[in-house]
Order: C-alpha cells, then sequence, then structure tokens
C-alpha cells in the first residue's frame, strides 16, 4: 500500500495540500474514519454510559465496551486492566498517585531515566519530595546503557522503575526486553511511557513483560482528550483511588469502591474519545501494521541518508535506530526557533525548543532546545525530499547574517 493512498485518508491534507506536517511526535493527523466515527457518536448515538436503561443508553454502552476491548486488544492485554484516562500525563499522576505514593516513605525509591518528557518526570518528582522518598534518576549515555545504570541504581527498596518505551527526542533503540528482565529478576514493577511508542511498533504487553504501560490517544491518530493506562490485573486491588465522584462505587455505599479498573473512572467518560481512539485501532489494522513499518522504515532510511549528506552542518542528537521515527537536530551558529520558523516559510511543520524535556537537553549541553522532525504513515518521500532542501535553504540564509 502506497504512501500516498495513507495520506488520502486524512483530510488535513485535503486542507493544507502544501503543508509537509513533521510533527507527529506532538500530536498525529486523524483518518477520516476517526471524524467518523466522532460524528456518528455525537449526531446518532449520544447518550450517557453505565447510567440508563433507555435504548439510546444501551448503545452507547455497548460502543464503550467494545472501544475497551479493541483498545485491549491492541495490547494483547487483559481487558481488566484498561483505565481510560484524558492523557498519557494523567496516566502517569493516577499511577504515581494511586500505586506508587502509598507504597513510598523515606528509605524507599523510584527510578526513572533522564530521558523522560516531563509527564513521566514530574509527578515522580513530587511523590518523592511529598513522601521524603529518593528519586534516583539514571542518566544513560545511549540506548544500550540503560540496563547497566538501571541495574546499579535499582535496590531492595525500589517501588518502581519507569521509563520512556521510545524517547520524544533521541531516535536511539531502548532495550526493552533487557529493562523487562532486570526488573523482574529484582521483583520491581516496571511501568512504560508508550506515547512515541505505540504508533510505530507493535504493542504486547505480555512479550514487553511490562507492569505499566500508557499512552495517548492523539498520537497514535486518535482524538485529544484520550488515554490509557494499562495495569497487570494482578496489581489493581494494590492501588487506591486516584479521583473521586460518580460512576465508581459499588452498589449503594459510597464509602465501597467498584472492582478492578472501575474504581480509577471516576465521572462521566469522555465517550466520543475512546470510540474515536477504537476506531483510529480499526483503521490501522486495516492498513496492517506491517505494511506501516515498512513504510516508515524505507522513510527513514531516507530522513538519515538526508542527514548524513548535511553532517557537516547539521548534528542530529542520539544514535538514531533504523526505524526512528523522531529526529532531534541542532545547527551551529542557528537558533532553533530560526530555523522552525525559516522552514515554516517552505510548509514544513517542526517542533523547536526543549519538547517537555528540559533535563535531557541540559544533560545534552544544548540549553536552547533543538528542532525536531517526527515521522507517521502520511509522510511521503518527496515530504523529506523538501524538508531537506527547505533546511538547506535556512541554514544558508542564517550563515549569511
Amino acid at each position: 500500500m502506497s504512501a500516498v493512498h495513507f495520506r488520502r485518508d486524512f483530510p488535513f491534507f485535503q486542507h493544507h495540500p502544501e503543508t509537509v506536517f513533521l510533527d507527529s511526535a506532538a500530536t498525529a493527523q486523524k483518518p477520516q474514519a476517526v471524524i467518523d466515527a466522532l460524528t456518528r457518536f455525537y449526531a446518532e448515538d449520544c447518550a450517557p454510559v453505565g447510567r440508563s436503561a433507555y435504548k439510546a443508553a444501551r448503545q452507547a454502552d455497548r460502543r464503550y465496551r467494545t472501544a475497551r476491548q479493541t483498545i485491549a486488544r491492541f495490547l494483547d492485554a487483559d481487558a481488566a486492566g484498561i483505565i481510560f484516562t484524558k492523557s498519557a500525563t494523567e496516566s502517569a499522576n493516577l499511577l504515581a498517585r494511586a500505586f506508587a505514593r502509598p507504597k513510598l516513605c523515606k528509605g524507599k525509591n523510584i527510578v526513572i531515566t533522564a530521558w523522560e518528557h516531563n509527564s513521566n518526570y514530574l509527578p515522580w518528582v513530587e511523590i518523592c519530595r511529598e513522601s521524603g522518598a529518593e528519586l534516583r534518576v539514571a542518566r544513560p549515555v545511549s540506548g544500550p546503557d540503560f540496563p547497566v545504570v538501571l541495574d546499579t541504581l535499582t535496590d531492595e527498596h525500589t517501588v518502581l522503575v519507569s521509563c520512556t518505551a521510545a524517547s520524544n527526542v533521541l531516535g536511539d533503540t531502548i532495550p526493552l526486553a533487557e529493562i523487562s528482565a532486570l526488573c523482574r529478576q529484582k521483583q520491581i514493577p516496571l511501568a512504560l511511557d508508550g506515547a512515541q511508542y505505540v504508533a510505530h511498533h507493535p504493542v504486547d504487553v505480555q512479550t514487553l513483560g511490562c507492569d505499566f504501560l500508557f499512552f495517548s490517544g492523539h498520537k497514535v491518530y486518535g482524538p485529544t482528550g484520550s488515554g490509557v493506562l494499562y495495569v497487570r490485573p494482578e496489581l489493581l486491588d494494590e492501588m487506591a483511588p486516584f479521583l473521586l465522584g460518580g460512576g465508581m462505587i459499588c452498589g449503594d455505599d459510597p464509602e465501597c469502591y467498584a472492582p478492578g479498573a472501575g474504581r480509577f473512572e471516576a465521572g462521566s467518560p469522555d465517550t466520543a474519545a475512546f470510540i474515536g481512539l477504537a476506531a483510529a485501532i480499526d483503521y490501522l489494522n486495516t492498513l496492517g501494521r506491517d505494511a506501516i513499518c515498512i513504510h516508515e522504515q524505507a522513510l527513514a532510511r531516507q530522513m538519515q541518508d538526508g542527514f548524513r549528506a548535511l553532517s557537516h552542518r547539521v548534528q542530529l542528537l542520539g544514535q538514531p535506530a533504523p526505524d526512528a521515527s523522531v529526529y532531534t537536530f541542532v545547527c551551529p551558529g542557528a537558533h532553533p526557533f530560526d530555523l522552525a520558523c525559516l522552514l515554516n516559510g517552505h510548509g514544513i511543520a517542526v517542533r523547536s525548543g526543549k519538547m517537555c524535556a528540559q533535563h535531557l537537553f541540559d544533560a545534552l549541553g544544548q540549553p536552547l532546545g533543538g528542532v525536531r522532525a517526527s515521522l507517521a504513515c502520511y509522510n511521503t518521500a518527496e515530504d523529506l525530499h523538501r524538508f531537506f532542501n527547505g533546511l538547506e535553504d535556512a541554514l544558508n540564509r542564517l550563515q549569511r547574517k
């Protein structure tokens, strides 16, 4: 299946035919199938879920339950362990508050890495500050260093290891199997931030060996306002409710919380968002994950060839893997914001700055941040040709100053 076919499914490009969209790591464009699912719900099936007996409400209930099953299959997970949230950020905070915080005290520790997005950094900073526990930050130089560095920092007092499955800044390969094996050997629960991972790799939580995994729907072609936290079902009973309200109690006793994932979904859910997220996953399955991977790998090769040709003028951060979907770079003498603005003049959308990973850029010695170009299934070889032409022009203009 061709890239042009992928692209035709995304109305954004009909409205912006000249745009080269290389900011999918921030948010992905939405296929028509997702837009149709949202429209259908609001136009035909809009009703509360889990609260009423009339026909429209029962239909909404069915679609909502089906969405949970679809997302569970996408992760090869037990649906009982799927918690719906509004984002990866909320999922990380829920995990920190519901699972880790009750176990923390002086003498305990949480281990994360310096590669984390703030969503998987700040919640741990805060709960360790509150509890007196120690936050240990592993600082691997490259992906293969992860297990060794994590091994030195984890011990019998480690409550949780939480790390990115794919950095939103660096394109390095992260050895998830080795990290999982280390955590299993030491009997330490492992949480993975999958926000940059799930759109580009087949996901099987059993094979990954993680106890928790979270991601945002809008980065996997789904709606904004949708997020997922997977919890190994055996651990649900160790988690205290994070948000309290309607829909999360059992029977008539307001202090008896619903079993399983239900106790973590207080309030009226964004039903349309999760129906839309399920539609995004169905769309990816229709395209075929293998076909998407092959296409994105071809784009990655082209991207890396292009950066090699400019290696005398552009410094890539990290060591991008053969299938990397993000490429962050700096150019000596050029401010990242200036580069992004000049690229915008060519119709090219990229991200500039510190990408919500200030601590990582500081560790890399890049106080101004960088420029990030990120790939998705709708990108084409022509997109990347225009990107590198635009980048060369931007560098030429900045160097003339």
